[in-house]
């Protein structure tokens, strides 16, 4: 009995001496990541990220899954970066359940099961903005409307402007919830002042519909919608990289990853 227990002990003493060796790993490479001159060397920093993911460590198994996925340092390889996202993803690692659906959307994958779609869900229903509107995406190419209505004005909440105009579409079409032109307007115009051009032709055609009473309480509306769903208000340090608001998000640098779990 003491010897099992002693086993246990040792077992549990190993592990955390090899996440924490994993931690150390991770923020060296950071450092070899950031800098100039000789104490910047990205070459150093993969072989760390990979010393540190082959001891297990959940975050560096996304952030070495995210140099494959946009071929930064190493060659661009979505499998390699699909396998490195699932690992993360099964241990929890909602950040890395996202980035597996991205990859799915993208059609830079193609799933052989339903464990892909099950790691994006669970992203999404703890939350996280791109993991919602990304789900969201799914269920639409599925027919599946009023369950992406939902993703999809989740998202939007939290300030993701093409999930605003997903919204706005939805409510103007009456698709996966009830028609409303009005609310319809609100987010489609807080999508357009984003940057979503795909969102200017549907304003344009509601504005003419609802009439320019409605469209003046409607911009009121709007402007308290914006103000609501400000992205840097929800975000949680988790913001402000090139790509981050496009159609189909970009992943977050690995500074910026910290601030995404």
């Amino acid at each position: 009995m003491r010897r099992s227990l002693s086993l246990l002990m040792l077992s549990a003493v190993l592990v955390a001496q090899e996440a924490n060796r994993g931690k150390d790993l991770y923020d060296q490479a950071l450092n070899s990541f950031t800098g100039s001159g000789p104490s910047r060397n990205p070459l150093t920093a993969v072989d760390q990220l990979q010393q540190s993911s082959d001891l297990g460590y959940v975050p560096v198994q996304t952030a070495l899954g995210t140099l494959y996925d946009r071929g930064l340092v190493v060659a661009r390889d979505p499998q390699r970066a699909d396998d490195l996202y699932v690992k993360a993803a099964r241990r929890g690692d909602r950040l890395a359940g996202w980035l597996v659906g991205r990859l799915t959307v993208r059609g830079d994958i193609s799933p052989t099961s339903g464990d892909h779609d099950q790691l994006l869900r669970t992203s999404a229903e703890s939350g996280d903005a791109f993991g919602e509107y990304l789900l969201g995406l799914r269920l639409k190419d599925r027919d599946d409307a009023s369950a992406a209505f939902q993703f999809f004005h989740q998202a939007a909440e939290q300030g993701l402007p093409y999930a605003a105009y997903e919204t706005g579409i939805a409510l103007r079409n009456g698709r996966g919830t009830n028609l409303n032109k009005l609310e319809a307007y609100q987010w489609l115009l807080a999508s357009m002042q984003q940057g979503v051009s795909e969102a200017v032709i549907p304003v344009s055609e509601l504005e003419s519909e609802l009439g320019s009473k409605q469209t003046e309480v409607a911009k009121n509306l709007a402007r308290d919608l914006k103000d609501r769903t400000l992205r840097v208000k929800h975000a949680n340090g988790c913001t402000g990289w090139d790509g981050e608001l496009d159609r189909i998000p970009t992943p977050p640098p690995l500074e910026t990853q910290r601030y995404c779990r």
